[in-house]
């Protein structure tokens, strides 16, 4: 059964689309500091938008991994941590080796 409140696909062109958004004065497209572009636009700035969001992204992500370090476990000894099933790895070898740590 179908919902009603489901808004379905259907074959509009891009272009009907950007029309049908520009007409509404609340869907304007804008530039994230508030002004208002051009509907003609719109692609480069996604385009450039979506760049620097991917590339921010994996400078955060090589920060985050240069903070943490890497470090490789035997297949035996991950298998000793997966034993629990859907367990958080990382959190139970972490726990051990504070414990490991303290008792030391």
């Amino acid at each position: 059964m179908k919902d009603d409140k489901l808004i379905w696909p259907d074959d509009k062109t891009n272009e009907e689309i950007i029309a049908a958004a520009l007409s509404d004065p609340d869907a304007q497209p804008w530039d994230g500091k508030g002004k208002v572009v051009h509907a003609r636009d719109v692609p480069e700035k996604v385009a450039r938008l979506k760049k620097a969001t991917e590339e921010g992204f994996r400078k955060w992500r090589a920060d985050q991994e240069a903070d943490r370090g890497m470090v490789r476990l035997d297949p035996d000894v991950l298998a000793h941590f997966q034993k629990g099933g859907d367990a958080d790895v990382q959190r139970l070898v972490n726990d051990t080796l504070r414990k490991v740590m303290e008792d030391g």
